[in-house]
């Protein structure tokens, strides 16, 4: 059976050396039922707190201090009491015993001395890089270590591009109470195990997924996704999406059986209608507050039509044109108009577009493509909030272009390559918490996709 990494790490202070080994204190004592609880380094505190989140998908390549500088130490990351970064196709993850006891026992010896060295200076160039002290409280990441080149396995070219991963951090002068970490996973990909004996069940590889955690003292839940993507011409994108709403579907349940498992401490009744008055009562995801981030894959798509979606074809000539112009309100009346997502959720009315919009966007309409509608929302996207949009109408700044699909390495703005249409796939949403600012950071250049920032606040 192939490898689906799962991992809680604590890590603790580190050398200025990125190589020093990481020192891994004792993890937190466990409660009656199995989750960990992490220690309050003060009084506990229910609000007034801030939460950095910041999505990556990575690309599998290394971190450098200048890419942290400039996605996480220059919008305020350092200030704040807790810092989630959600990670996909990450080349090293946080290795679980049983986990290493798996790579030994399918003769994967020399991927654990590659990943442990690896993943030490990934860890580390991450908190060296933030002023403030921070501890890991919670890392967890499902898949597969990436692979150089396709491989044939069965007849079929597999390739892996590496993890889905969450890390969570906690300043140590927090006096922010985090209590139980519950941790949760799902994976729902379909490729092949580069491990003997290839399979994984159905709909359950570790290439596409979610990983998180819940931090029950505040009622936060984060996770880390990576869903379909596209990858075939000629294909409107509601083949696509049709894949992306099953997944979403089945973390969602996920999740809530996780849940089950870890019946709450502690339900504040007086403050939430949804709150359940008994523990025995599956708590809804609405319940939480939620920052759900990742590559969650869903693309802008302008003519839909088979003839219109070859390679460079014309609705990547559409899209490409006002994505390369940097006009701030082209931007966004195209992401109004052509992101899937958006689409999706404002017709299922999650979401509403703006009263007014700069501009208009010639498109054809694609009305059949969203599923039945008495297909449910999937709850983990219940009740949320898209955090992009916001860089203009709440921060006041111009909207991002799209955060995919770019030539790595290129000095910015970058040209978009045209193996697929330019899309706004890496997303952060939340729910019952305030935005205070979001964006894109354009500079770092090591991945075909940009990483995407948004500061919370309870």
């Amino acid at each position: 059976m192939g490898v689906c990494a799962s991992s809680d790490a604590q890590v603790g202070d580190t050398s200025d050396d990125p190589n020093t080994p990481l020192q891994h204190p004792s993890p937190p004592p466990e409660s009656p039922s199995g989750s960990r609880t992490a220690s309050s380094p003060g009084p506990s505190s229910s609000s007034g707190f801030k939460v950095f989140a910041g999505t990556f998908n990575i690309n599998g390549s290394p971190l450098s201090s200048v890419d942290v500088e400039s996605w996480l130490a220059s919008h305020g990351a350092s200030s704040c009491d807790l810092i989630c970064l959600a990670f996909q196709e990450c080349a090293t993850c946080s290795w679980s015993s049983d986990v290493l006891s798996d790579l030994v026992n399918m003769g994967g010896r020399e991927q654990i001395g590659m990943n442990e060295r690896n993943d030490n200076e990934f860890i580390n160039t991450i908190l060296n890089s933030l002023d403030s002290r921070f501890e890991i409280i919670g890392d967890k990441a499902i898949g597969e270590p990436p692979t150089s080149r396709k491989v044939e396995i069965e007849g079929v070219k597999t390739e892996w591009y590496g993890f889905i991963r969450l890390v969570v951090l906690r300043a140590v002068a927090s006096q922010v109470d985090v209590g139980r970490i519950i941790p949760f996973e799902c994976a729902c990909g379909s490729k092949l195990s580069m491990f003997p004996p290839h399979h994984y069940p159905p709909d359950s590889a570790p290439d596409k997924g979610a990983v998180g955690f819940l931090l029950e003292g505040q009622k936060l839940l984060v996770s880390s996704l990576h869903l379909t993507g596209t990858n075939k011409y000629g294909v409107p994108e509601m083949n696509f999406d049709n894949d992306r709403r099953r997944q979403l579907d089945k973390i969602s349940k996920a999740i809530e059986t996780s849940f089950d498992n870890y019946p709450p401490e502690e339900l504040e009744t007086e403050s939430s209608s949804a709150a359940p008055t008994s523990s025995s009562f599956r708590v809804p995801l609405t319940y939480y507050r939620k920052v759900i981030m990742g590559d969650l894959n869903f693309r802008c798509e302008l003519f839909p039509s088979v003839e219109d979606k070859a390679k460079g074809g014309r609705d990547f000539a559409a899209v490409n044109e006002v994505a390369m112009s940097g006009e701030s309100d082209a931007l966004e009346s195209l992401f109004f108009a052509g992101d899937r997502l958006q689409r999706w959720l404002r017709m299922r009315g999650v979401w509403s577009l703006p009263e007014v919009l700069p501009r208009t966007i010639p498109q054809e309409p694609d009305p059949q493509s969203f599923g039945p509608p008495e297909e449910p929302i999937p709850s983990i996207l219940q009740a949320t909030e898209d955090a992009l949009p916001l860089t203009r109408s709440l921060v006041k700044k111009p909207f991002p272009p799209p955060t995919f699909t770019f030539k790595i390495g290129e000095a910015p703005p970058r040209a978009f390559n045209d193996k697929r249409t330019p899309s706004w796939t890496d997303r952060i949403l939340v729910s019952n918490l305030s935005v205070l600012d979001v964006g894109t950071e354009r500079t770092v250049v090591i991945s075909d996709h940009e990483p995407v920032y948004a500061l919370l606040s309870v």
